[in-house]
């Protein structure tokens, strides 16, 4: 032999249904006592689907937003499982039964995070609208629809109302209710950056607009190095410089603008309508500095809020499908954080809900600790 050769060819078995047969039998003893066997849970009637088979098609309903009659196209073609549509319209309500226990565990695990993501989009259902309510950390999602998008939304769905961590958001104004005093609040810079590059379009406003999204530029660079080198927040020395340029970049927009507040009416008083926007963001980021800057004082807190943006994505292409049912819309909501929350864990969407992780003494772990590098400069 002068050499050798291999490769490695990875395939998928041959699919095939499997059916297995459940057998109950009754014997009576000498005595006359009668005694039965039960069928187990998965064996409901005279023919019925697995629970491997229910998970399958629950999936490409809930989370590739397959339409019922396509989903049994690729239950068929994939497993040689022909389901269908009927059985797979009560796939959906058949799984959020049984979802009560894990979402308390997910509400439970939620609220211990110190740092949770929270947004919503609009979704039709039927031929009104909803609202799907997102909280979502780097391990667990929570998805929730209500027919409000308010503080009576978030409140009826309970899991903010619970944070005592921060909360990172886009800065609406529900968040800023009492019934959410408890936490602590962060918007998105992204939302900001966003913002003024938009009021920047309009020459009176690009140079403090322009620097200001420099400012947010170099705030996240700083949390991001002083998070590298393993700091809880920016150093002082840091943070202090850009808290002050933060402030002084304000003062000139505010020096830029007609004096007082804008009129209640638009093209009134002089006021055009890129200064009315200008001194809306502006003022915003003059009453929130705290919650804007909170990346500095917590390394932890992001930037962005790509992570409660990420949980709902696909809730949208649905939307092509046309109108969700009244129904299955709440249900396959609620059974869509068992597949965001098993990848956060690094389980398999087919072992079902997973059970949040207990740490060494039996408490439900929170964030995973952000691996730590250190910098030069930050020593």
């Amino acid at each position: 032999m002068v050499g050798e050769a291999t490769r490695l060819v990875l395939e998928i078995p041959e699919p095939h249904l499997e059916a297995v047969d459940h057998v109950v039998v009754a014997k009576r003893c000498r005595c006359g006592w009668q005694t039965r066997g039960a069928f187990p849970p998965e064996a409901a009637g005279p023919v019925c689907w697995g629970p491997r088979a229910k998970a399958t098609g629950a999936y490409f309903l809930a989370r590739q937003h397959l339409p019922l009659e396509r989903a049994g196209e690729a239950m068929a073609d994939l497993f040689g499982a022909p389901m269908g549509e009927g059985t797979l319209a009560g796939l959906l309500p058949e799984a959020a039964a049984g979802l009560s226990q894990f979402m308390a565990r997910i509400v439970e695990a939620l609220r211990a995070c110190p740092v949770v993501h929270a947004d919503e989009t609009s979704v039709r259902i039927g031929v009104g609208l909803g609202w799907v309510h997102t909280v979502s950390s780097r391990s667990y999602t929570h998805l929730a629809v209500h027919d409000k998008r308010g503080i009576d939304g978030i409140v009826a769905i309970g899991v903010l109302t619970g944070c005592t961590g921060t909360i990172v958001h886009d800065g609406l104004a529900t968040y800023d209710s009492p019934e959410l005093a408890s936490a602590t609040h962060a918007q998105c810079n992204q939302h900001l950056i966003r913002s003024l590059a938009d009021l920047a379009t309009h020459a009176s406003q690009t140079p403090w607009a322009c620097a200001k999204k420099g400012i947010l530029h170099a705030a996240r660079e700083a949390s991001e190095q002083a998070a590298a080198a393993g700091l809880a927040s920016v150093p002082e020395a840091i943070a202090e410089p850009l808290g002050k340029e933060y402030d002084k970049i304000l003062g000139q927009a505010f020096a830029w603008l007609p004096s007082d507040v804008p009129p209640a009416r638009k093209h009134t008083g002089g006021w055009t309508i890129a200064e009315r926007e200008a001194w809306n963001l502006a003022t915003r980021m003059r009453r929130h500095k705290d919650q804007v800057l909170r990346l500095l004082e917590d390394t932890r807190v992001p930037a962005d809020n790509n992570e409660a943006e990420r949980s709902f994505r696909m809730c949208n292409p649905r939307q092509g499908l046309g109108p969700l049912p009244q129904l299955g819309s709440r249900q396959s909501v609620r059974d869509r954080p068992v597949v965001p929350s098993n990848r956060g864990q690094a389980r398999p969407w087919c072992d079902g809900a997973p059970d949040p992780a207990l740490d060494a003494r039996g408490r439900l772990a929170t964030e995973r600790d952000r691996p730590r590098h250190k910098l030069s400069g930050y020593d």
